[in-house]
This record gives C-alpha cells, structure tokens and sequence, in this order.
C-alpha cells in the first residue's frame, strides 16, 4: 500500500490468500515476465522514493518563492 502504479504494471494485488497463491504461481510460470516486472518496479521505487526523489520534493517544500 502507498505505492501509486497500476496493477501488473510493477507488481500483483492480491486482497485473498488465494489470489496472493495464483500471483505467485503466474509469476512463476512466467520467470522472464515476472525479472521485467521487478526491473520497472526497481526503476519506479528509486524514481519516487530514492533519496533523491525525496530531497527534491522536500527542497519544493521548504525553498522560499522566488
């Protein structure tokens, strides 16, 4: 949770036990699918929670107007 992206897009949701089993299962089948799934879930996880993203939305908070 707190993680804005579609679904499949960088990850499964899984609400029951029992979907959480059929994601795993899917993402097993599809080892190659299931690598690309994690590399752009790598890339959206530094590109919005790295210490970078983070420090550029805190400047934007406190850096006075110009």
């Amino acid at each position: 949770e707190g993680i804005a992206t579609r679904a499949d897009d960088v990850m499964s949701w899984a609400d029951t036990p029992a979907q959480f089993i059929d994601a795993v299962a899917a993402a097993a089948a599809d080892p190659e699918g299931a690598e690309e799934r994690a590399r752009r879930a790598r890339r959206h996880v530094e590109a919005h929670f790295s210490w970078d993203a983070v420090v550029k939305r805190l400047e934007a908070v406190y850096e006075p107007p110009r």
